[in-house]
């Protein structure tokens, strides 16, 4: 029952039922309580129904109106409570059966509110309000049948009763009887026009039928006449979506969960909207609290599962359970940290390296990671390892740390991963660079201390086919390259039918300790041991993280997470053992770029 038909209901018992159980000074504070609950003024229309049980605890009117009230704000046990006390006083009272079976419909009581609206129907043969509930109830106890008889009833008895037709045409809809619920909600329209449930479930209907010009107009007649109308700024949200028009959904769907901040499904949409428009720490809140409204609402989950993973690439777990790579920085880590050392992890993720080096025996280690939902995922797991009290994690960029503010002074030793399959891909070298002059000692210990980068020759049409392609069916399909990655591709060599057509030879060397790292341009001969196709050249990386504690990249049976840069050709060549084939390297300092030169 809505807060109209709640008012007209408390009115109704208030002059048909009420009888005078007191003196004429408490009835007339009854009518004045009456008045101001009908204004929608609670607490004073409450105050006034309290006085009055205070001096007459089983006056019935005031148990009735009380309960009827206190339902509207939302305290449904205690209305429960005090309509029971009515019903003790005057049990053949039909309008406090009815609001009595409408608190129990809200509290998902079904079975104890059908039998109430029965009664009440018993005492009351034409109560409207009772035939259209006890159609709702029996649509909420899933005896969709008995409902729309009912509603059906109820339309026959009372054909100029906008809500009989709502109540019908919504249920229709559910039941997919799509012509019989518009037929309904057009008449409930018909007979009122301000009815925004209405024109906002025959919105929904008309948008799922493509006729996005109609569910507009009838939204935004529904917002016209209830600006505040939640449901209706979400309909509209989502015709403006269907329209292509997501930035405009925003602002609809915002408001709908300001309106109304228990709405699953509009904070649902709110993160959806949010996701396609790039704000992925916005979308993923808005799916974490649609879940924690509704945690059935399995399309949630797999919004959040997006956003996250557009967060947190998923080759963090690959990173975190690499043995190897673990096992490498442990053992540096723990021959560059004492105990009065101050540790600076930049890129610190999950927070393992700061860790490592605070389990190594450093003073304090400060850490920051740019992405913040890993920033906050770090401190949760560092707490958890009981090393919150030695290590800080900033959720920033290193470029934005201030000695004095972020850090108590420059840090005696950096540790960083900062390096992807292609080495420079993450700006190491010049994170690095900013760090010796802005955050680090002079002599500071860096870690990782540089690395080389080699080059092999390649054949494979499986991988060739991964970014490339030629005929297909008999058609020619080459145009369709000119959408062909101009990068590396990030793969494991492993995993696909290849075989090696050259050795590993060097291409570029970085000293990390060294300031000057500049751009390098070469040709380089890499010796043919194969015949075959060159598909691609692969680049793979020897970190050295100290002098003696070394990682490769260089295919194995066991890779790292970090895997090789493929460098396909734009025309695979065909090459035979004993030549040289000649290959163009060159780096800014930030992307390495190989390619056979031509010839």
């Amino acid at each position: 029952m809505n807060r109209q038909q709640r008012r007209r209901q408390a009115h109704r018992s208030r002059h048909r039922e009420g009888q005078p159980q007191g003196d004429a000074t408490s009835e007339r504070r009854l009518d004045d309580a009456l008045r101001l609950h009908q204004r929608g003024e609670f607490e004073r229309a409450e105050a006034i129904y309290r006085n009055v049980l205070r001096q007459q605890p089983d006056h019935t009117d005031a148990l009735h109106l009380l309960g009827v009230l206190r339902h509207q704000c939302g305290a449904s046990e205690e209305a429960r409570e005090l309509l029971e006390r009515a019903l003790e006083q005057v049990p053949s009272s039909p309008d406090t059966l009815y609001n009595l079976a409408d608190i129990l419909l809200a509290q998902g009581k079904t079975a104890a509110a059908i039998a109430r609206f029965q009664s009440a129907l018993s005492l009351r043969p034409d109560f409207a309000e009772a035939q259209i509930s006890l159609g709702v109830a029996y649509r909420a106890d899933g005896n969709m049948e008995k409902a729309i008889s009912q509603l059906r009833e109820a339309v026959a008895k009372h054909p100029d009763y906008a809500e009989a037709h709502y109540n019908l045409g919504d249920t229709l809809r559910i039941q997919n009887d799509i012509a019989g619920a518009k037929a309904a909600l057009e008449k409930a329209l018909e007979i009122r026009h301000d009815f925004p449930e209405a024109a906002n479930n025959l919105a929904t209907i008309l948008r799922n039928e493509g006729d996005i010009e109609g569910a507009a107009r009838h939204i935004e007649n529904a917002l016209r006449t209830n600006p505040d109308f939640a449901e209706g700024h979400n309909n509209l949200g989502n015709i403006r979506k269907a329209e292509g028009n997501v930035e405009d959904a925003i602002p609809h769907f915002e408001q709908a969960v300001r309106l109304h901040p228990g709405f699953a499904e509009a904070h649902y949409n709110l993160g959806n909207a949010y996701l396609a428009t790039g704000r992925i720490e916005a979308s993923a809140d808005a799916f974490k609290k649609a879940l924690s409204l509704n945690p059935d609402l399995e399309n949630a989950r797999a919004g959040l599962s997006e956003a996250q993973q557009r967060q947190v690439p998923r080759w963090h777990f690959a990173m975190m359970n690499d043995r190897a790579r673990n096992e490498a920085y442990d053992q540096a880590i723990r021959e560059c940290v004492s105990n009065d050392t101050t540790v600076l992890d930049i890129g610190a993720g999950a927070g393992l390296l700061s860790m490592m080096a605070a389990r190594a025996g450093a003073s304090h280690v400060t850490a920051c990671e740019t992405v913040e939902p890993i920033a906050k995922m770090a401190g949760r797991i560092v707490h958890k390892n009981d090393l919150a009290e030695r290590i800080t994690i900033l959720p920033k960029h290193s470029y934005n740390l201030k000695i004095g503010d972020d850090l108590p002074e420059r840090a005696d030793v950096l540790v960083t991963e900062l390096l992807n399959a292609g080495f420079l891909g993450e700006g190491i070298l010049q994170v690095i660079a900013h760090a010796r002059a802005n955050l680090l000692k002079p002599n500071a210990t860096i870690l990782p201390k540089g690395g080389t980068v080699y080059a092999m020759l390649v054949e494979s049409e499986r991988l060739f086919e991964e970014d490339r392609t030629s005929e297909a069916c008999g058609f020619d399909m080459r145009l369709f390259n000119e959408f062909a990655s101009a990068e590396y591709l990030t793969k494991r060599i492993n995993a696909y039918p290849h075989k090696m057509l050259s050795d590993s030879v060097e291409v570029f060397s970085f000293d990390f300790l060294d300031a000057t790292q500049k751009p390098e341009a070469k040709e380089i001969a890499i010796p043919v041991t194969a015949d075959g196709v060159c598909h691609a050249v692969l680049l793979w990386f020897r970190l050295n993280l100290t002098d003696t504690i070394t990682l490769e990249t260089k295919p194995r049976e066991d890779d790292t997470h970090w895997r090789q840069a493929i460098y396909l050709e734009a025309a695979p060549r065909r090459v035979q053992t004993g030549e040289a084939c000649q290959v163009l390297a060159q780096h800014d300092c930030r992307y390495i770029s190989l390619k056979l030169a031509a010839g």
